[in-house]
Order: C-alpha cells, then sequence, then structure tokens
C-alpha cells in the first residue's frame, strides 16, 4: 500500500466503518466507500433507515428493507482533503428485494469548497437493477445533480475536500425500499 494512505476508522453504535482515502490528490485505485461486510462504511443512519430491522447485514451484503421507505437514508463523514480527477466515477453493487416499491435511490457525494458543502447527487433508478442478480452500476463523478450548491451554478467539483458520502431513498412517495447493496466504490482511474 502506498505509504500517503492511511486507514481511518470511525465506530457508531456497534457498527464498525472503514474508508480509505489519500491524504492529499486521490490515487488511482478502488477506494471502498460501503461493504456489506458488517456495516463497513456505515456512521449513521436517518430517517426511516433508523427503525429497527431497517438495515440488515448478512453474508456481506447491506440489506436495507421495510420498514426503511424511500425516505431515509445512511452514510459516513470523512473530512478528507481527497481532489478527485473528473474522470473518477462510482460504482454501485445491488440488486432488488421482492418488497421493493421505490423508484429508485441515491448517492451522495459531499465536498467542502470555500462557499459551502454541496451535495452531489447520483441518481439509480430501480429499472436498472433486477431482484435475482447483482448488477454493476458505474456513474461518472460528473454525471451528478447538484443540490446545495453554493458556487454560484459551477461545477467546482472537489476542489475542496471530500466532505462524507450517504446511500439514501430519493424521498418521492414514502414507498417502501427493499435493496441489498454488496459494495460502493469511488474508482479513480
Amino acid at each position: 500500500m502506498n505509504m500517503n494512505w492511511r486507514r481511518l476508522i470511525l465506530s457508531c453504535v456497534g457498527l464498525a466503518a472503514i474508508a480509505e482515502l489519500p491524504l492529499a490528490n486521490a490515487a488511482s485505485g478502488v477506494h471502498v466507500l460501503l461493504s456489506g461486510d458488517k456495516g463497513k462504511g456505515i456512521k449513521y443512519r436517518y430517517g426511516t433507515w433508523e427503525n429497527p430491522g431497517a438495515i440488515q447485514f448478512v453474508n456481506q451484503v447491506m440489506e436495507i428493507s421495510p420498514p426503511a421507505t424511500d425516505e431515509g437514508g445512511a452514510g459516513s463523514s470523512l473530512n478528507q482533503k481527497a481532489v478527485l480527477p473528473p474522470s473518477a466515477f462510482i460504482r454501485v453493487i445491488a440488486r432488488l428485494g421482492p418488497q421493493n416499491k421505490a423508484s429508485g435511490f441515491n448517492i451522495v457525494l459531499k465536498d467542502r469548497d470555500p462557499e459551502g458543502v454541496e451535495h452531489h447527487v447520483y441518481r439509480i433508478p430501480a429499472t436498472r437493477l433486477v431482484e435475482n442478480d447483482f448488477q454493476t452500476i458505474d456513474i461518472p463523478i460528473a454525471a451528478s445533480d447538484l443540490i446545495n450548491n453554493r458556487a454560484n451554478g459551477v461545477p467546482d467539483f472537489m476542489e475542496g475536500g471530500l466532505e462524507g458520502w450517504e446511500i439514501q431513498g430519493n424521498f418521492e412517495i414514502q414507498a417502501p425500499i427493499h435493496l441489498f447493496i454488496k459494495r460502493v466504490e469511488l474508482v479513480i482511474p
């Protein structure tokens, strides 16, 4: 492992979270944001995903199921000074559960610029997933919808540092969400 790397170990209410990120500019490689292995990568939950039984970890897979709806999420703070190149992308390995009624879910990357925190939302429609097989979905970081962009509409993605990340429902109709997530990765070619 490159000497510019260190392991950031976080914990919250019995969940262990491990994220490997560079200290300065992001080096090429795969950086795991979430692993279904006992909740690695999850530091907090909110909304309906806080309910008992909403998130479970079985056989190295994170299952999000009712009582969870599309009005909730989970994630982690990172507070790293990593600057991501435009060629970076998010890789999600997931499948639908039989109880899913939600139209999709989001991956959110948060960066802190001098103007404030920006939320980069990556929408993943349920139609990209199936029930029986895990699908791998790659999303370029340049494909985000900016929410709370404080840079006057100028896309200045990740110039200030990676503040955190989340997986969340799409907050549409309080539909039951049922997903199996193996991994969420940040890939830098």
